[in-house]
């Protein structure tokens, strides 16, 4: 009896995860995870950390065991947002957490002008001891969007997978499984010239400037020879 005291009743409605993959392969990330209190402890206890504002993620992972970190980092900047979800029912609450993740995507140097940007599937905590998997439940989602720039985006296997309008991808549960994502981004051909003559004017300045010491120190030893003499 002493022990129900303190444990949790909650229901899972929901979890739904947008990874927003930045230019150097770091991702935003916001997770949201929707669920009923089922009791009125519950509900007191959930209204009372509300109320005091800033609290730690530690104090929030009661509610719901979807409250965690599902991707993996270096992870900084993390936001709790804890909201009562009256529309959903009068017992349903929210709890979304929103941080980047370092590193999310590893880039490689396929040209002069072409990265290729491949997912690091060890950043994933989807599965609990499943390292690398995307492993859903009933009514939850992963969007992933990539830069507006991104091209050749590929995900394999494609089946599971949904490729989206707004250029990402999107993983419904319930599923599981093991799938490799990666795209591209071109340097515009406008910036490799920018970058061409912005690095040539920097090397003729150096060499300028090179010169002038060399020139000042034949001077010097010129003025020092005449003085012996």
């Amino acid at each position: 009896m002493f022990a129900a005291l303190f444990a949790s009743a909650y229901t899972d409605r929901s979890f739904s995860a947008l990874v927003r993959v930045t230019v150097d392969g770091d991702a935003h990330v916001i997770e949201k995870t929707v669920f009923y209190l089922d009791s009125e402890g519950e509900m007191r206890a959930f209204d009372y950390l509300l109320s005091q504002g800033e609290s730690a993620l530690g104090d929030w992972q009661k509610f719901s065991g979807n409250v965690r970190y599902h991707f993996l980092g270096p992870l900084s900047n993390l936001n709790i947002i804890a909201a009562r979800e009256y529309s959903v029912g009068s017992s349903a609450a929210s709890i979304s957490l929103e941080y980047d993740a370092q590193g999310f995507f590893s880039a490689r140097q396929m040209g002069v002008r072409t990265t290729r940007y491949e997912l690091d599937a060890s950043r994933l905590n989807l599965a609990p001891g499943k390292t690398g998997e995307f492993s859903l439940g009933n009514s939850m989602t992963i969007d992933m969007i990539f830069p507006e720039d991104a091209v050749n985006v590929e995900v394999r296997p494609e089946p599971g997978v949904q490729k989206t309008s707004y250029n990402g991808l999107s993983w419904s549960g319930p599923i599981s499984g093991k799938w490799e994502v990666s795209f591209e981004r071109e340097q515009p051909l406008s910036q490799e010239v920018t970058e061409f003559f912005s690095q040539l004017y920097l090397d003729a300045t150096n060499s300028y400037a090179l010169f002038l010491v060399l020139l000042f120190l034949v001077v010097v030893a010129f003025k020092l020879v005449k003085l012996r003499e």
